[in-house]
């Protein structure tokens, strides 16, 4: 065995998760598979193993593992493998070769198990492992319109489990993800590529077999309840999106849709409804049916006190006594029904869980989901229904009966929720965009959701106090400086609104006489504890403020539209510069020259701070302008290359033009790799740790070698290896020949380097100082028979017998192009060699393009897609 493996895939995937700890039995066991195998595999074919293999590769998955200890064991259990007999000891290590041929074996325990046996368990762990880590990622990739091929996979596999056969892993995840229904396999390039499974055109109807039926409801059944434990409805067309490639000549789309659904309608963790007219059937959560005494609903009470006992329910398990349920349940109904009277079709849902009302007793926020919510859907005060928003919606119940669900309809019944939404959000100085009302609108597949938000924008813009503009493409809405409606008049909020304001003028008055601003965000912190739950808060608000700008003594200030305040009449707001400080310094020399020092590059730092201050001189040498930089540290942003950290093998070379993001990931990949080896950061300008003697905590535990000047950065690495035995290199900006040369020896020393430059990978073949970082380029004369082949690849053009190749062998296997504004698209490179190969015959090279794509700006995904550059 000549490979040499180290470290391990959790450590790959940091970034993403973390898998659980074993215990030392489950990881030995799990490794006397993979060793048997690999002895095996070398005896199989004449050689002698040495049990040095397992010392020298054996990973521990966390720190509770003894790995001498656990080496010890495996050991132990290779020695009695009855397909190797003793071939003595090297360097005080057991060693082994292959059995004779009429030596008999037993299959008594896992380690005597032929090596197809061994090797098929050790699969099957893999593609168990596989499933859980990678496969809800490759569903998300698939069903947003993209493909994974076996590369990808394979590079997957080999960041999971090193030690593992490849080739056979990857066969087998292969047909494990073609079993299931989602997705399908095609052949593209010549590469086996898993995407979507596509909808095809529905048969004539014929009976579902039942079997058939009984499986695939199997498989559906953690999709279903995963939706609804989120409180999503799970509708029965995503049903028919899944089953409609499953459907053949013998098997009708609507009957095998039918059959799944009886299946899962028998799940005693399920509801299905399919009452609701103009909506379609769906599977909810079962809802626990709660008799409830209805009590009469009171005008504004400021306290609910307990009605009268309800009857005892099996269904009661909420901790609380029947009677106080009861009442709680009735005060959630009364406020809901205060709720729609100003909001109408607007969705209750959104706001129950924000009500804290008051009761002569603690109720739960977990009753309120689990009791209270169950029973307003069963309140024949109420229209309840599976909303075109991410959760259910109530409304008043009406003679005419629900609606169908059409563009117009949803436009209707979402739009005050949307009104609502944006009116809270502009006022707080913040946009509220398309992207805020995609994030919460579910519209049905027959209905065009493209439609239905350019209905809601219409009717957002039609409201006088805000504007709409236009951002990235997406309309945006923004409150205006001085709204156009007044302030609320309603008459049940007038006796907050004098209480109120007649309180507050004496106390503010004192205060900003003292030419302090007093903010309307005090006024909001003292007037909610004194307010009912079922009373807007702003609408008090803002009336106290309308009210408060009447007075002939104060300002009212909107400058910082996030933060209105109070002010003396005829004073300033603070924050705003006064008519006196308009004092400059007489040049940007004197900016600079009591906080840091300009060397001979020009650039300067502050103190265990990642910005840079670079200056621009005159013919005099003095400085006539500076530009300043602010350096950035994002932890996990190496998280799209995390398989490539964990080849150990593997020299990486970040390109990209300034500003594209090479030296903020070049931080996190050296705190990445500092958590497990010795890394030293070659730092130009102290730009990757900051300026001063400490290094700045984003490096982690990576030491750092500052670099006088431009001219020593070269020694300055060569140094670096010979005095401070590094394992990993991380250097900034090369970009002179000697550095090149530096770097070349560096790696043959056997450190592997880390390194950014500026570029892509075609303009560094064009540059001739550093194009030996990727191989170098020379030129060959040919003979007439290779020419006129060439010519005749070239479509007969012109015959040319001097021909340009790789030089040598790149200092950089690995190379990953960066754009500028594309923070989330990686191009990478996997093997520089042919990349640079493919590019000197003119032909297209292959390229990953990985991107973390961004769902509603709450979380991101991980995706992998080929793509050629020419």
């Amino acid at each position: 065995m000549q490979d040499d493996y180290g470290g391990s895939w959790e450590a790959a995937l940091a970034s993403r998760s973390r898998a659980p700890s074993v215990s030392m039995n489950t990881f030995v066991n799990d490794q006397i598979l993979v060793y048997t195998a690999r002895m095996l595999a070398a005896t199989s074919g004449g050689r002698v193993y040495n049990s040095s293999d397992v010392h020298r590769t054996l990973v521990a998955p966390s720190p509770s593992i003894d790995l001498k200890k656990a080496a010890s064991r495996i050991v132990h259990a290779l020695k009695r493998h009855p397909a190797v007999v003793p071939a003595g000891a090297v360097g005080g290590h057991w060693c082994c070769k292959a059995a004779p041929k009429a030596r008999s074996s037993t299959t008594s325990s896992v380690a005597s198990q032929p090596l197809s046996s061994v090797t098929s368990v050790v699969v099957q762990k893999c593609v168990a492992q596989y499933e859980e880590q990678f496969k809800p990622a490759v569903l998300d990739i698939t069903g947003a319109g993209g493909y994974v091929n076996e590369d990808s996979i394979r590079s997957q596999v080999q960041a999971m489990a090193p030690l593992a056969p490849a080739d056979a892993v990857v066969d087998a995840i292969l047909v494990a993800l073609g079993r299931d229904p989602r997705l399908q396999q095609q052949v593209i390039a010549g590469k086996v590529t898993i995407v979507a499974s596509p909808r095809v055109e529905e048969p004539e109807e014929l009976p579902a077999d039942a079997a058939m039926a009984a499986q695939l409801s199997a498989l559906l059944l953690p999709q279903v309840l995963a939706s609804v434990l989120d409180d999503k409805p799970f509708y029965v067309s995503r049903l028919r999106t899944v089953l409609s490639p499953m459907a053949s000549g013998a098997t009708h789309t609507d009957a095998l849709v039918v059959a799944v659904v009886n299946v899962l309608r028998r799940d005693a963790r399920l509801q299905y409804v399919d009452s609701l007219p103009g909506t379609e059937p769906f599977f909810t959560k079962p809802m626990a049916s709660i008799p409830a005494p209805r009590l009469p609903m009171a005008s504004t009470p400021p306290r609910v006190t307990p009605g009268a006992p309800r009857s005892a329910t099996p269904n009661n398990t909420s901790g609380l006594t029947d009677a106080n349920l009861a009442t709680a349940i009735e005060a959630y109904a009364q406020a809901m029904e205060r709720w729609l009277q100003t909001h109408d079709e607007g969705c209750g849902h959104a706001v129950v869980y924000s009500w804290k009302l008051q009761l002569p007793f603690v109720l739960p926020r977990a009753v309120v989901k689990s009791h209270v919510m169950p029973a307003l859907v069963q309140d024949p005060r109420f229209r309840h229904r599976p909303s075109f928003l991410s959760n259910v919606c109530f409304g008043r119940r009406s003679s005419s009966g629900d609606a169908t669900a059409s563009v117009h309809n949803i436009v209707d019944q979402v739009a005050p929720y949307y009104l609502t939404a944006m009116l809270s959000t502009t006022k707080k100085g913040k946009a509220f965009t398309e992207a805020d009302i995609l994030g919460q609108l579910r519209v049905p597949s027959h209905v065009s959701t493209k439609a239905v938000v350019a209905g809601i924008v219409d009717t957002l813009k039609l409201h006088p106090d805000v504007t709409s503009s236009v951002v990235g493409g997406r309309v945006s809405f923004q409150a205006l400086r001085q709204p156009k409606t007044p302030a609320p008049t309603d008459m049940a909020l007038e006796p907050y609104v004098a209480a109120h304001a007649s309180e507050y003028v004496d106390a503010i008055l004192e205060w900003v006489a003292s030419d302090n601003a007093f903010y309307t965000s005090y006024i909001r912190g003292q007037v909610r504890p004194t307010l009912p739950d079922d009373v807007d808060l702003d609408a008090v608000v803002a009336a106290i403020v309308q009210s408060l700008r009447r007075h002939p003594q104060l300002t009212y200030s909107d400058a910082d539209p996030t933060r209105p305040c109070f002010v003396r009449a005829g004073g300033t707001p603070p924050a705003m510069p006064s008519p006196k400080a308009n004092d400059t310094w007489k040049s940007p020399s004197s900016a600079t020259s009591f906080r840091t020092t300009f060397f001979l590059d020009n650039r300067a730092g502050l103190e265990r701070q990642l910005h840079r201050i670079s200056a621009i001189r005159n013919r005099q040498d003095n400085i006539i302008a500076l530009t300043i930089r602010v350096g950035r540290y994002i932890e996990g942003n190496a998280g799209l290359i995390a398989d490539l950290l964990a080849m150990e093998d593997k020299n990486i070379l970040f390109l990209g033009e300034p500003g594209c993001g090479k030296t903020t990931i070049v931080r996190e990949v050296s705190r990445q790799l500092a958590t497990k080896y010795n890394v030293c950061i070659v730092d130009t300008s102290n730009e990757i740790a900051g300026d001063g003697d400490i290094p700045h905590p984003c490096v982690g535990l990576a030491r750092r070698m500052m670099v006088p000047s431009l001219n020593d950065q070269a020694a300055v690495m060569v140094e670096c290896v010979q005095n401070h035995t590094p394992e990993v290199m991380v250097i900034d900006e090369i970009g002179r020949p000697n550095e090149v040369e530096a770097a070349r020896t560096c790696k043959q020393r056997g450190v592997r380097i880390v390194a950014s430059a500026h570029g892509d990978l075609r303009k560094l073949l064009k540059n001739k100082p550093l194009r030996g970082l990727v191989g170098g380029v020379e030129s060959v004369t040919v003979g007439d028979a290779l020419a006129k082949e060439k010519q005749k690849k070239d479509d007969n053009g012109p015959l040319r017998k001097l021909l340009a190749q790789r030089g040598g062998e790149p200092i950089f296997e690995v190379i990953v192009e960066l754009r500028r504004g594309q923070y989330n698209a990686w191009r990478i490179v996997t093997d520089a060699a042919s990349a640079v190969d493919a590019i000197l015959a003119g032909e297209a090279y292959e390229a990953q393009v990985r991107t973390r794509a961004l769902y509603g700006g709450v979380g991101f995904g991980y995706g992998v897609m080929n793509d050629a550059f020419f």
